[in-house]
């Protein structure tokens, strides 16, 4: 595929997975960079009429192809313009990328980072940055410890730092995140300070509560990378592997996977929710729909089978939702 029909086929949602054109675009990584990073400029600064746009207008979604297969190659020159398009004020880069900032933003940032955590940190610092943002830039040490650019104590001494004043003592979603990732770390030194933010009221207990802390640190120290694995922590390597299960490109959204019913089109963003990825990839025929009545508890395992807690996957999207 010549470099104008990649970009083309990149550039805006058509309701079908462009497996060709990724797979071409990868191959042809030298040419199509400047292009993909574009993309993400272009994105950014006309944010505003691409999430405003009039009914009918196609969804241009080049940046979001843009920052996976970036992050696939590793590429720090995407860094900066990732974290700029992130930093756009309000709901916007949300309403932008959709499921993408809950999901894998954490590992999209460790993949592009190339050993220098300190924008991550200054996303994580900055109070005037969305919420969800910030919690997903705590999230991003986690991929960067289970992908082998940073030790569990680098990043434990990181957090130190976050509980001990350089996080305004507010409860947000970066405290949620804050705490589960030192349990995750099974941070035990960090014991005091996560029992003072419980006690200042910091972190809400749908996601994490003292038992469940209590149980993170009975776990062996030495495991924390498996352990961080299994929760979806890791570098990007195939954009083609974790886009390709994405519900934006099921013909059928209203069709639901091992229980679990696909989540509604973002507003004025075509990606998909959380349809399970094991069902995508392997072709297995849907099921019935998960019944209220069927919801699961905040520790049951996540009905969409990514093997996290309900508490920390589709649980914590629908609170940030709610």
């Amino acid at each position: 595929m010549e470099l104008e029909g990649i970009l083309r086929e990149l550039e805006f949602s058509t309701g079908r997975f462009p497996r060709d054109a990724l797979e071409a675009a990868i191959a042809q990584r030298e040419a199509v960079t400047p292009h993909l990073l574009r993309f993400i400029e272009h994105a950014r600064e006309n944010a505003e009429h691409l999430d405003g746009r009039a009914e009918g207008e196609p969804c241009f979604m080049g940046h979001i192809y843009a920052m996976y297969l970036l992050a696939q190659f590793r590429e720090r020159a995407a860094y900066p313009l990732i974290v700029r398009f992130f930093s756009l004020p309000g709901e916007i880069s949300l309403d932008m990328t959709g499921d993408m900032v809950t999901e894998d933003l954490p590992n999209i940032l460790a993949s592009v980072a190339c050993g220098d955590t300190a924008p991550i940190k200054e996303m994580v610092e900055n109070p005037a940055l969305n919420e969800w943002v910030r919690s997903a830039a705590v999230r991003a040490f986690l991929s960067l410890v289970a992908g082998g650019e940073m030790s569990r104590e680098e990043a434990v001494a990181y957090y130190a730092e976050l509980f001990r004043g350089k996080l305004e003592r507010q409860h947000s979603a970066a405290w949620n995140s804050l705490a589960t990732c030192a349990c995750d770390l099974v941070a035990d030194e960090l014991r005091e300070e996560i029992d003072k933010a419980f006690d200042d009221h910091l972190v809400e207990s749908f996601f994490i509560n003292r038992e469940d802390v209590e149980g993170d640190m009975a776990r062996d120290k030495e495991r924390v990378r498996e352990h961080l694995k299994r929760q979806h922590y890791r570098l990007i390597e195939s954009t083609i592997q974790e886009m390709q299960w994405w519900d934006c490109f099921r013909r059928d959204r209203a069709s639901t996977w091992k229980g679990k019913a696909t989540a509604s089109p973002l507003p004025r963003v075509d990606l998909g929710g959380a349809a399970d990825k094991a069902a995508s990839l392997w072709g297995e025929e849907p099921v019935s729909p998960v019944r209220a009545e069927q919801k699961p508890g905040r520790n049951d395992p996540c009905p969409c089978g990514s093997g996290k807690k309900y508490k920390r996957c589709c649980g914590g999207k629908a609170k940030r939702e709610a």
